[in-house]
């Protein structure tokens, strides 16, 4: 599409940008030659960036995945297995194997990011060449929120006392 807008030609021009799975916000998309021409000069380069959406209870640090889960105090107790939903629609189960603080994180490795390209100068070009799918991932980290009861019974609380000094 061309249109002249005070003394300039705008061409408007469409195509597709083919986003992967391991884009960050680290991530530069070049396209020579694409980008604002001035009179007499060359074409600059059109330069695409990411910004990342934020998603509820997951956060993204490198390759590696944060989840946090919300417990109740007595499943931390009971440490019962947790479910995770990942964004690939899989469940990735994790059981931990003692008692879950609000400190407690269940790494599972290769559930996280896949591995994007950096820098200009691909120095692993095998792993570069695979498919998305197969490429090397980051780990996936279940975090936790754990809810505490409002209220407990006099007397219940008692044996609580009573059975976390015992331990």
């Amino acid at each position: 599409m061309l249109s002249v807008t005070q003394g300039h030609v705008i061409n408007t021009e469409n195509f597709n940008v083919t986003v992967l799975p391991g884009y960050s916000p680290e991530t530069r998309l070049v396209y020579e030659g694409r980008g604002h021409e001035a009179f007499g000069a060359h074409p600059s380069n059109l330069v695409i960036r990411f910004c990342q959406k934020p998603l509820l209870n997951y956060e993204r640090k490198g390759d590696d995945l944060y989840y946090t889960h919300t417990i109740t105090l007595l499943d931390a107790l009971m440490m019962k297995p947790v479910a995770v939903d990942t964004l690939d629609n899989r469940k990735v189960f994790v059981a931990p194997t003692e008692v879950v603080t609000p400190k407690t994180q269940l790494r599972v490795a290769g559930e996280g990011m896949p591995k994007g390209v950096t820098g200009d100068i691909v120095a692993d070009t095998a792993t570069q060449l695979m498919p998305h799918s197969e490429r090397p991932r980051g780990d996936l980290v279940v975090c936790f929120n754990i809810v505490f009861p409002k209220k407990i019974l006099c007397e219940n609380r008692q044996e609580i006392i009573q059975a976390l000094r015992a331990n």
